[in-house]
């Protein structure tokens, strides 16, 4: 069978797997505490495992408080594997902290 010209060689193809899950737990009747992790794998370039830590208390029915801290991953665009650019140089690569 011989490829036609709109068709591509599996070495052509892009692939990725990402598998992410996520725990809950109400530790008491005003505090809940939430983690989560996330990994994500490619065929063209590296991939990365990122997580997440929340906290949250309930003063009163109308007050909450909540915070936050994780870890973020930017895979490259098209553009950047098509042309070599590097992910965004003003992050470290692969790392974004937010809070």
């Amino acid at each position: 069978m011989t490829p036609t010209a709109n068709s591509q060689t599996w070495a052509d193809t892009h692939e990725s797997l990402g598998v992410w899950t996520r725990a809950d737990w109400q530790v008491t009747a005003a505090d809940r505490l939430r983690a989560s992790v996330r990994d994500d794998r490619f065929t063209d370039f590296a991939g990365k495992t990122t997580g997440e830590v929340s906290y949250s208390h309930r003063f009163t029915k109308e007050l909450l408080a909540h915070a936050k801290v994780g870890t973020a991953y930017r895979a490259p665009a098209a553009n950047d594997l098509a042309l070599r650019y590097a992910p965004r140089p003003a992050a470290p690569p692969g790392k974004q902290y937010r809070h």
